[in-house]
């Protein structure tokens, strides 16, 4: 929801790897909060997960977020391991981001 704003319902579960009950109760406990909504699509009425004003405030990178953590052995990495590790990782990152690939 946070890295994949607007995505439809059905396909951000499979991007977290965690099942249709467990996304629903943590959208919900969003949504109580004030920081996560559902809107209808007005294309195809599917419905699309988003951040409010107040979610899209707290979504940023902190001092020891899993971001951060990765930061770090990255930029310790020399250009020809940066490219390799780079060349490892595009595919997944391509699937990630590919709605049509998503189960």
């Amino acid at each position: 929801m946070l890295r994949f704003p607007g995505r439809h319902h059905r396909l951000v579960g499979p991007r977290l790897a965690i099942d249709p009950g467990t996304l629903s109760a943590s959208v919900r406990r969003l949504e109580a909060r004030g920081l996560g909504e559902r809107r209808r699509d007005p294309v195809d009425t599917r419905v699309a997960l988003g951040l409010t004003r107040q979610g899209r405030a707290l979504d940023v990178r902190r001092p020891g977020a899993v971001e951060a953590a990765a930061d770090a052995p990255l930029t310790a990495m020399s250009a020809r391991d940066l490219a390799a590790t780079v060349w490892l990782l595009d595919p997944f990152a391509a699937f990630l981001f590919d709605d049509d690939a998503a189960p």
